[in-house]
């Protein structure tokens, strides 16, 4: 009777979680789509090329953010999926792999004038998910484009410790009080007063880990930002560390 009951209470806390999950998604998402009703509206009925060249900006700011956040809820949810069942994992080369995700955010680093710095071993092979390692080392560097100033520097770098692949992600922006360092790989989590982003990325890349039965924790940047270290085992393991 004791294990059903505790068994019912766990059942009651997911469910009352995903509650939680779908409300704060369709807060979230209510804003880009008003905003995109709005300027349409606007549009429809202007005559005026600068006013609808203003509405269009909106517009199409709107719709982007809002194909931004479905992407990161369907990421999230499949994460989701793939950590009740045993992932289908191959030989991924982690190095080969933050190369082209970092060739992939070069346009952005250009935009806001940032240098991407890659610190690597020649090669770094372990079991994974693909698409799961790639999404992690996506959101990283997004989060670290977003929030280091311009003239500075994002570091990647990937070292091999005994039976563990470490990837270190480093920004030099205004980084995270360590009292929140507990809060921020929940979905939706930001800090009071800032509402830029979707406070999902890092709660993406912490399912990842989970995934790949790894470990995730924050450091600050030596110089001021924010350090997120990934420890992952090269040899499959069937028992997660998450810190």
């Amino acid at each position: 009777m004791a294990a059903l009951n505790t068994l019912l209470a766990d059942v009651a806390r997911s469910q009352q979680a995903h509650l939680r999950f779908i409300a704060e998604a369709a807060h979230e998402l209510r804003s880009p789509l008003a905003s995109v009703q709005l300027h349409a509206d606007i549009l429809a009925g202007e005559t005026d090329p600068e006013i609808s060249r203003q509405a269009l900006h909106y517009l199409q700011q709107g719709v982007a953010r809002s194909s931004r956040l479905c992407q990161l809820l369907l990421e999230h949810s499949r994460l989701e999926v793939l950590l009740g069942k045993e992932p289908v994992r191959s030989s991924i080369d982690l190095v080969q792999l933050a190369r082209q995700v970092i060739s992939d955010h070069d346009e952005l680093a250009v935009r806001r004038n940032v240098s991407l710095r890659l610190l690597a071993p020649t090669t770094c092979i372990l079991p994974a998910d693909a698409r799961s390692l790639a999404l992690l080392l996506d959101n990283l560097l997004r989060n670290a484009l977003h929030h280091t100033p311009a003239h500075s520097t994002v570091d990647v770098s990937i070292q091999q410790h005994e039976q563990r692949a470490v990837l270190l992600v480093s920004d030099h922006g205004p980084g995270i009080p360590e009292s929140h360092w507990s809060q921020v790989f929940q979905p939706f989590w930001r800090a009071a007063g800032k509402h830029s982003g979707y406070g999902l990325g890092l709660a993406i890349v912490h399912d990842a880990v989970r995934l790949h039965a790894g470990r995730i924790s924050l450091d600050n940047t030596p110089g001021g930002g924010l350090t997120v270290r990934i420890e992952l085992p090269l040899a499959p393991s069937s028992s997660p560390q998450i810190s």
